[in-house]
């Protein structure tokens, strides 16, 4: 399913829209920021994560962008991305209202979970993220191996 593409007026760059059908003037929208992975483009993340299946049951509006930097493999950067990431989040305000926005999520697998994750740190998502999903990447903090994954033949050396 084909979402409406919107063109960021402030970068000329496009965005996929996707909205729920027959929205009531004062009815409330959860709002994804859709991103993809590295080496990956917005059309692809818009068909891995499907959330516009849901957009009328759940009323989801989702924003799916993709990011600038093609070489050596498309990927999320800031000084390349930041500003149009801020200007997707700004038009979906602008176009609801913040009244009207229920919830705000920031959505991204592999290197756009990542992404997300860096976005919360900055005061402009701070202040309006209410929730952050992470589709197979963007880990927060170190992982724990248990003492029996160091405990069988050939396993690595345990490194303070």
């Amino acid at each position: 399913m084909a979402g409406s593409v919107i063109i960021d007026e402030l970068t000329g760059r496009k965005f996929t829209l996707d909205e729920p059908d027959q929205l009531g003037a004062n009815e409330e929208v959860t709002f994804l920021l859709n991103l993809h992975g590295g080496g990956s483009v917005g059309p692809w993340q818009h068909e891995y994560f499907p959330a516009y299946d849901y957009m009328d049951e759940l009323r989801l509006v989702i924003a799916t962008p993709s990011a600038a930097t093609k070489e050596p493999s498309r990927r999320w950067v800031a000084e390349a991305d930041d500003e149009h990431l801020r200007n997707v989040v700004d038009w979906v305000f602008a176009r609801y209202g913040a009244g009207r926005i229920r919830a705000f999520w920031l959505v991204g697998h592999s290197q756009g979970g990542m992404t997300s994750n860096r976005l919360l740190e900055q005061d402009y998502f701070k202040d309006r993220v209410d929730g952050w999903l992470s589709l197979s990447g963007g880990r927060i903090g170190a992982i724990e191996l248990p003492d029996s994954f160091f405990d069988r033949p050939g396993a690595p050396i345990r490194r303070p």
